[in-house]
């Protein structure tokens, strides 16, 4: 199985992804292990995978000691001057972060690189969602994906909850644009899973 790495630099963020492993909450701060109470140990896993992947992308911006404890109806809190977002699938944990100077919001999801489950479809896809070129088979879970990147950018900002149909996602153009008004930037990063980050830039209003 791969170990964490770096997987790929778009709209002055970098993308961070580690592999679900065995018993890998041993290495969950004490803050973090405190943090998720009385979460099974498949959900500690998964969570320690994603603060993994986020603290080699925080090593690299010179703080190797951070920790991301959970913060109830809040993400993580990063370090001054930077932003951040993780997520997590049953096999990867991914993490994004960027420079303040560079981005106001930014979220991550990661899905597997399968169809979305029947009977999500009718509520996710809206009218004016375009899926990327060439991957029919997937579009839909990377439409989801890319919205839930998008809620993840922006909420911490607003503050304001959105549905899926609050968010259409246009992979021709490479946006996200919300119902308010926002437009964030999308990456798409597919390979045996779906990556997208969603980025609001510093002067996006």
């Amino acid at each position: 199985m791969d170990k964490c790495h770096r997987l790929f630099e778009e709209s002055g963020a970098l993308v961070a992804c580690c592999p679900v492993q065995p018993d890998l909450e041993r290495l969950l701060t004490p803050e973090e292990s405190d943090s998720l109470g009385a979460s099974i140990l498949v959900v500690r896993n998964q969570a320690t995978a994603a603060r993994i992947a986020a603290r080699e992308l925080l090593r690299q911006a010179g703080f190797p000691d951070w920790s991301l404890p959970r913060r109830r109806g809040l993400g993580p809190a990063w370090p001054p001057g930077w932003i951040g977002s993780i997520s997590h699938s049953a096999q990867f944990g991914a993490a994004a972060l960027g420079d303040c100077t560079v981005v106001q919001g930014i979220g991550i999801d990661i899905e597997p690189a399968e169809p979305l489950p029947e009977g999500l479809r009718d509520t996710v896809i809206v009218a004016g969602d375009i899926a990327p070129a060439g991957l029919c088979e997937i579009g839909d879970r990377i439409l989801f994906c890319a919205k839930e990147a998008a809620y993840k950018a922006v909420h911490p900002v607003d503050r304001r909850f959105l549905e899926f149909g609050d968010v259409t996602v246009n992979f021709d153009t490479g946006f996200a644009d919300i119902s308010y008004g926002r437009r964030l930037t999308l990456s798409l990063h597919v390979d045996h899973r779906i990556v997208v980050l969603a980025c609001l830039g510093t002067n996006d209003e």
